[in-house]
This record gives structure tokens, C-alpha cells and sequence, in this order.
């Protein structure tokens, strides 16, 4: 798919008015409801002459070369590939699954290591765009209390994965420390 580019970002695809004159962000399952200038919770996403716009379209925070071997995916050892990491490539969609069809004609895989945090309706397109998907499962604590999310989201999307793109689960478990995101008295007080 073609994307358009405005002074203001890409079109997103995953959106629909609603009756209330707002404009709900279907990409993640917040479903962020936006007026006219508003930002979803993501921040890269906003609403724009009627639309929801990938803000940050071709903008990376960071690249680095790392071995595709740092990531939990022992069958894919060895692949020449660009992995999405570091931030969740969920958020931008519509530029993860256009550098996926870049690498694809220059015969390059593409790996998305995210948190499985995404919407019904844009699962399809964003999952069949990769080679490769690692999805990191955390505690329930975790995405209610840091993240104002659902587990059973991420849940959603691990059943999807392994049912109907028949794609093993791999379970990695991840150490989060309980102090994140709160402050921390100094010790000795």
C-alpha cells in the first residue's frame, strides 16, 4: 500500500469516526477517541484533518547492529534480517510493514519483537508483513499497573499467532523489577 505523505505524517489505517464527532484509534486496543488535535496514548499517533496520522513515519529513535542471536529466536539464527525492537513497532504500523516490503525485495527477513499489544483488525496485515515475531508475555500486574493495558489483549494475540498462523509459542520469561516506574525512598530512611 501506497502511503501519502503530509507535513502533518502518514495516514493511518486503522481508525473510524465515531458518532460523537470524535475520531477512535483502532490500532491498539486502548482505542484512543481523539478531537481535532489530540494525541493517542502512544503519542505518535494523532488526529489531523479528520484522520488518525502516524506522526513519526520514517523517524527512528535509534539503530544499532546487534545479532539477530540477542533475541529469544533460535530458529531464525544466522538470517540476514532488520529486527523492530526497542520500541514496540506496533505503534507505527504503516512504516514497520513498508520497510518490511523494502527488505523483502532486497531479500532481507524482518523481525518484530513487540508486546502483542495490538487491535483485531490490524493483527493480520502488521503479523503477515513479518518473517519473524517475538511477542514478550508479562504479568498481569505489569500491564495494569505500568502500562494501563490488558493481558488478555496480549493474550488475543499469542492465541491468533499459534492457531491460525500456526507459529509455536515461545516462552521467555523476563525478570521486571517491582520498583519501576515508582519513586524509592532513599535507603536508610
Amino acid at each position: 500500500m501506497e502511503n501519502v505523505y503530509t507535513s502533518d505524517g502518514v495516514p493511518g489505517r486503522y481508525w473510524r469516526a465515531l458518532a460523537d464527532g470524535r475520531i477512535q484509534c483502532d490500532l491498539c486496543p486502548r482505542e484512543c477517541k481523539l478531537h481535532e488535535g489530540q494525541r493517542g496514548l502512544c503519542f505518535v499517533r494523532a488526529r489531523t484533518s479528520n484522520q488518525i496520522v502516524l506522526t513519526t513515519y520514517g523517524r527512528s529513535s535509534g539503530f544499532c547492529l546487534d545479532p539477530i542471536e540477542k533475541k529469544p529466536l533460535n530458529h531464525f539464527l544466522g538470517a540476514r534480517s532488520v529486527a523492530f525492537t526497542y520500541n514496540d513497532p506496533v505503534i507505527f504500523l504503516e512504516y514497520a510493514v513498508d520497510v518490511a516490503a523494502a527488505c523483502r525485495e532486497v531479500g532481507l527477513q524482518t523481525v518484530a519483537v513487540t508486546a502483542g499489544y495490538i487491535g483485531k483488525l490490524a493483527r493480520p496485515e502488521f503479523f503477515a508483513a513479518m518473517d519473524a515475531a517475538n511477542i514478550d508475555l508479562k504479568a498481569e500486574s505489569f500491564y495494569k499497573q505500568l502500562c494501563t493495558g490488558s493481558l488478555d489483549a496480549v493474550l488475543d494475540t499469542l492465541v491468533r499467532q499459534t492457531r491460525e498462523l500456526n507459529i509455536p509459542p515461545k516462552a521467555v520469561e523476563e525478570v521486571v523489577p517491582t520498583n519501576i516506574g515508582r519513586s524509592r525512598a532513599p535507603e536508610g530512611d
